[in-house]
């Protein structure tokens, strides 16, 4: 049963097609800087530290020892303890953090 287009559901909105053209457009726009970023006018005025790749100082205490160290923010605490310390207690099994273990109590 098909149903005949009447000339109501031609101009009846906006069609899935041309709303992805559309999205499409704006995507692209945005991408190569026709429309230009939004951008924080107090951001801008104001000395705004912005925290970056860079390695940060981390200081904890683990079995009982203060531990000073520098780490980037792309380290996860078991690589830095594994890798960085050579405390091999914690394992990695998964990979993804969701086995649990490699928890760290």
């Amino acid at each position: 049963m098909s149903r005949k287009k009447t000339n109501d559901d031609e101009n009846s909105g906006l069609s899935r097609r041309g709303f992805l053209k559309g999205a499409g457009f704006a995507v692209a726009a945005a991408g190569s800087g026709v429309i230009p970023p939004l951008q924080d006018e107090k951001a801008k005025d104001e000395d705004v530290a912005i925290l970056g790749a860079e390695e940060t100082k981390i200081s904890f205490t683990i079995n009982g020892q203060k531990i000073d160290t520098m780490a980037s923010p792309s380290t996860t605490l078991l690589d830095l303890i594994r890798d960085r310390l050579d405390l091999t207690g914690s394992k990695r099994v998964c990979d993804r953090g969701s086995c649990g273990a490699c928890t760290v109590l």
